[in-house]
């Protein structure tokens, strides 16, 4: 367990043991980083008594003093074409993967291990987010999203749903906000956990305008109901939410690609599900 003064503040990393190194090597896919003098495989072999004593003396110390030796942090950076079919020649066609060294690794793997046990014990996960977490899939999100929409239109209800894509979330998180917000050490940063805690406040700015958000990693979706009377007042919370979150996104070093970015509005016409699509609600934010 993480150690803290407050239920709602991380403090501190409980110190690994050399039975936690062992353990979290074990674990390791054996995949090496060029940077690495010592290959995985080899790592293995040697681990119990040999390097796990030095390995936890290490991993303790900078989790301690909040910062990570500089010759761990170097890594090199491969293409990846995003996926088939795209332009080889364009530099957008390809996303950049991380060969990360083995003992950076093995630092993330322990301290996220405790890390997620801290947000789990304190309830600071977000219900309405499905990715990352365990127990929850791409298929728990659709089913959640799906069903609210169907329960909508089966009480002649028109329903709306405002899918929101952001352009490369991973690789533009300030993460000078994302400490400040989670109070943890500034070296100590874990993609998809900490992009969670990221992204928080927005499911609570969303639930403000009357709307329900759901979330996996960073594909975000906003729906609502309302009678058909009533559809100008949903447009205008509608309209006022989006130019909200738009903000918000803009305020955290995100970026909405509006091109990408639509608007469903659903309702029922001879008891036959009608689908209208728009993109003019986002295009405006």
């Amino acid at each position: 367990m993480l150690q803290s003064w407050h239920t709602q503040h991380l403090v501190s990393f409980t110190p690994a043991s050399v039975e936690d190194v062992v353990s979290a090597i074990s674990r390791l896919p054996d995949k090496s980083s060029v940077a690495d003098r010592l290959p995985v495989s080899m790592m293995t072999l040697l681990v119990a008594e040999k390097i796990a004593p030095f390995l936890a003396e290490l991993l303790n110390c900078s989790t301690s003093a909040g910062h990570f030796q500089v010759a761990f942090k170097e890594t090199f950076i491969i293409p990846a074409l995003k996926k088939p079919g795209l332009d080889v020649t364009n530099v957008q066609s390809y996303c950049p993967i991380s060969n990360l060294p083995v003992v950076l690794k093995l630092l993330a793997r322990i301290v996220a291990q405790q890390l997620n046990s801290y947000l789990t014990s304190s309830n600071l996960l977000p219900s309405l987010q499905s990715g990352f977490q365990s127990g929850h899939s791409t298929e728990t999100a659709i089913l959640r999203v799906l069903s609210d929409l169907l329960e909508a239109v089966d009480g002649g209800d028109v329903a709306t749903l405002v899918l929101l894509d952001l352009s490369a979330a991973f690789d533009i998180v300030d993460y000078s906000i994302l400490c400040k917000q989670l109070q943890v050490p500034q070296g100590l940063v874990f993609g998809p956990i900490l992009f969670i805690m990221y992204t928080t406040k927005l499911i609570a700015l969303v639930e403000k305008h009357g709307f329900r958000p759901h979330l996996y990693a960073d594909d975000t979706q906003v729906y609502g109901r309302c009678t058909q009377a009533a559809i100008p007042d949903l447009q205008q919370r509608l309209s006022a939410c989006i130019d909200e979150v738009h903000s918000w996104m803009r305020s955290n070093q995100h970026q909405l690609n509006v091109n990408k970015s639509i608007i469903i509005i659903i309702i029922i016409i001879q008891h036959l599900y009608s689908a209208i699509v728009s993109y003019a609600g986002c295009r405006g934010a």
